[in-house]
């Protein structure tokens, strides 16, 4: 018995017809940070990740920045870092909107460095003592510049010796159990754009069509 026949020009017209539909879609979708990776010092006790940072348009010019902890044992988040395209720094301001007071450094191109990694253009600062951002904390702040969306904090950090270069860091202290107290912490890997994903997809979807037909002629 012969096998039906998948019709090429179907198949690579409804491949191309989603990219042509997902890909702008990826561009407005959220920019989320699992920090997950120990680049420096010692591991935080818990699970992975141990902080998040959710990147999500908020209007025009507007982005909203989710820091969420997921911190056990006394331990607190001191420092995060991130980047925004560097079109878009002129203009750039943010406040905070909720959670655990923190001190926002003005966005400034490759100004910060995180322990022994690159420079970053945005640090945010949480308490060393009194009141930290521990436990499950949640603090938010609010963006706004010309043209910017989540998409524009998707950006490298500079080199600058050590490792990286990462989307962001952040500094955890409090660690228990003796030994290194401290960790500098990045993103886990980062997911390659959609639009990529699916290219490759449509690569594999060609060899297998050619496949087929070559088993049946």
């Amino acid at each position: 018995m012969k096998c039906a026949r998948i019709k090429p020009f179907v198949f690579l017209s409804t491949l191309w017809l989603t990219l042509l539909i997902v890909a702008p879609q990826a561009e407005a979708a959220d920019v989320i940070y699992n920090f997950a990776n120990v680049f420096s010092g010692g591991t935080p006790s818990g699970p992975a990740p141990w902080l998040t940072a959710d990147f999500s348009d908020a209007g025009a010019n507007t982005v909203l920045l989710t820091i969420t902890a997921n911190l056990t044992g006394g331990q607190f988040a001191t420092e995060t870092d991130f980047n925004v395209d560097p079109a878009k720094i002129a203009g750039l301001s943010y406040i905070q909107s909720t959670g655990v007071l923190a001190t926002l450094f003005a966005p400034s191109e490759d100004a910060y460095k995180a322990d022994g990694d690159g420079k970053y253009d945005i640090e945010i600062d949480f308490p060393t003592s009194g009141t930290r951002f521990t436990g499950s904390d949640v603090a938010t702040f609010t963006f706004t510049g010309s043209g910017i969306t989540a998409g524009s904090f998707d950006f490298l950090s500079s080199p600058d010796g050590g490792p990286g270069p990462f989307h962001a860091a952040a500094h955890i202290q409090g660690i228990p159990g003796g030994g290194e107290d401290s960790s500098w912490i990045s993103e886990s890997a980062v997911p390659e754009p959609v639009f990529y994903q699916l290219g490759g997809m449509l690569a594999l979807g060609t060899l297998g069509i050619m496949r087929i037909r070559r088993k049946n002629p």
